[in-house]
C-alpha cells in the first residue's frame, strides 16, 4: 500500500502546480461545505480567537483558509519534484538581518516556524540557500517505506533530518558548530503536564516546551521565520523575531516569546494557519 501511495503521490507531483491550482477553489469547497472536514473545530478556534469579530467577518476567514488549505495540499504535492531552482520561484528567503545573523553565528541557532504556508517548501528554501548545515527535526512516521522516501525527498538538498527523540543527542554533538536547526513548535502537547502556559489570544494556552528547554540548556539563540503569502504560489520568507538566550534566560519566557510572534502573525493574516488542529483541548488544564 505505501508503494501505490508513494506512486501516487510522485505521479501527481509531475503536475504543473499552474494546472493543478485550477483545482483550488472546487478543493476548498468540498472541504468546507461538502465533507465538513473539521469545520466544527475551525469554527470554535476562530470564535475562540477573535471573538471581537462578527460572525461575519469569521465566516470569512473559514473561507479563506480553506482555500489556503487547499493550495498547501496541492504545493505539498507538487513540491517532492521540484529542484532548488524551482522552489525558489516560489518562496524566497531574503531579509538582510537575517542574513546578518546567520552569517555571524558561530554555534546552532534555532529557526523556528509554524503551520502557517508551505513548510515543505520552508524547510527546503533553508536546505538550499542557507550557508551553513541545516538539521530539521521531524517525527518519524510509522510505515518504515513512507518514512524512508519522505526522509530522502526533504533530505534532497542537504538538509539533515534529526528524529525528535534524537536530537536532544545531536544538539550536544554539533554544540560548538555553526549550523541551523529547524523547528515547527506550534502544535498541540499531547501531554499538558510537560507543557509550558503561554498567554495566547486572550488565554492561557499549552505550547510545546521542547524547544525552549532545548535552547536554554545549550544558549542556543532562536529565530522566528515568518512567511507572507504575495498570492496564492507565491511566498516572501523573512525573520520576524529574534531571541538572544542568556544564561539567566527561563524556558517559560521563550515560550511566551514564540507565542506572542505567533499570535502577531495569525492576526495579521488570520487564514494562514492549521485551524482543522484541537489546538486548545488542553487550555482547561491551566484554570484546574
Amino acid at each position: 500500500m505505501a508503494w501505490i501511495l508513494i506512486g501516487i503521490i510522485r505521479l501527481w507531483s509531475l503536475i504543473p502546480l499552474r494546472c493543478s491550482q485550477l483545482l483550488r477553489r472546487p478543493l476548498a469547497f468540498v472541504l468546507e461545505h461538502v465533507v465538513r472536514y473539521r469545520r466544527k473545530t475551525v469554527e470554535a478556534n476562530l470564535l475562540r480567537c477573535f471573538p471581537d469579530r462578527d460572525s461575519s467577518a469569521r465566516r470569512q476567514i473559514r473561507k479563506d483558509f480553506y482555500r489556503h488549505f487547499a493550495q498547501q495540499v496541492l504545493e505539498i504535492l507538487r513540491s517532492f519534484s521540484y529542484s532548488a531552482h524551482q522552489v525558489a520561484q516560489h518562496i524566497v528567503l531574503k531579509d538582510e538581518d537575517f542574513e546578518k545573523k546567520v552569517a555571524k553565528i558561530d554555534r546552532p541557532v534555532f529557526l523556528v516556524f509554524s503551520h502557517g504556508v508551505n513548510w515543505e517548501w520552508g524547510a527546503l528554501t533553508c536546505s538550499a540557500a542557507l550557508p551553513h548545515p541545516v538539521y530539521l527535526a521531524y517525527k518519524p512516521l510509522k510505515s518504515s517505506i513512507m518514512d524512508k522516501w519522505l526522509k530522502a525527498r526533504r533530505s534532497r538538498f542537504g538538509a539533515n533530518l534529526i528524529s525528535m527523540r534524537q536530537l536532544p543527542k545531536t544538539l550536544v554533538q554539533i554544540k560548538d558548530q555553526p549550523s541551523c536547526v529547524l523547528l515547527i513548535v506550534d502544535q498541540n502537547p499531547s501531554n499538558p503536564a510537560h507543557a509550558h502556559g503561554a498567554e495566547f489570544f486572550g488565554q492561557t494556552s499549552a505550547f510545546l516546551s521542547g524547544m525552549a528547554r532545548l535552547a536554554v540548556r545549550h544558549q542556543f539563540d532562536i529565530a522566528y521565520i515568518d512567511v507572507k503569502t504575495v498570492k496564492p504560489g507565491k511566498y516572501s520568507a523573512y525573520m520576524r523575531a529574534s531571541y538572544d538566550v542568556h544564561p539567566n534566560t527561563k524556558p517559560e519566557e521563550v515560550s511566551q516569546w514564540y507565542a506572542k510572534e505567533l499570535e502577531q502573525s495569525l492576526r495579521e493574516e488570520p487564514h494562514r494557519w492549521l485551524w482543522t488542529h484541537k489546538r486548545f483541548k488542553h487550555d482547561s488544564y491551566w484554570s484546574e
